[in-house]
């Protein structure tokens, strides 16, 4: 599950990340180092400097954030997975990305990543108790 918190309030437009909520559509993919997932970005209703957006990501030992610019204006963030996920070890990850405008002071959103880490066939069965014969 995805879910989004706004600022609690503000009369200027702030970047808004699109949804409150969302499900994943990852499911199935096998989650290598080097896998890419991408992000919804946010948007911000100012022009010029003032709607100019950068992201960052909560710390993780897992994911890092990668930034790909689309076009001259708009950046698409990116989670990059750095370490292998292993379920019986962590089975949910919570990060949280953070829009930021060009504004002064900036103006931010967030939205918080609930990342829920799937079981595979990867411990083979053992034994309490050394076979005795």
């Amino acid at each position: 599950m995805w879910s989004w918190r706004s600022p609690t309030s503000t009369t200027m437009p702030c970047p808004r990340l699109p949804r409150r909520t969302k499900k994943p559509q990852h499911r199935g993919i096998v989650t290598l180092p080097g896998s890419r997932f991408p992000l919804e970005g946010a948007s911000d209703a100012d022009i010029g400097a003032n709607a100019q957006l950068s992201y960052t990501l909560s710390p993780s030992e897992h994911f890092s954030l990668d930034l790909q610019k689309s076009n001259e204006r708009n950046i698409v963030p990116d989670s990059f997975l750095t370490k292998s996920l292993d379920r019986e070890t962590i089975p949910v990850h919570r990060l949280v990305l953070t829009a930021s405008d060009g504004g002064r002071p900036s103006l931010t959103g967030t939205m918080e990543l609930l990342i829920s880490v799937l079981d595979t066939n990867d411990n083979a069965p053992q034994f309490n108790q050394p076979v005795r014969v």
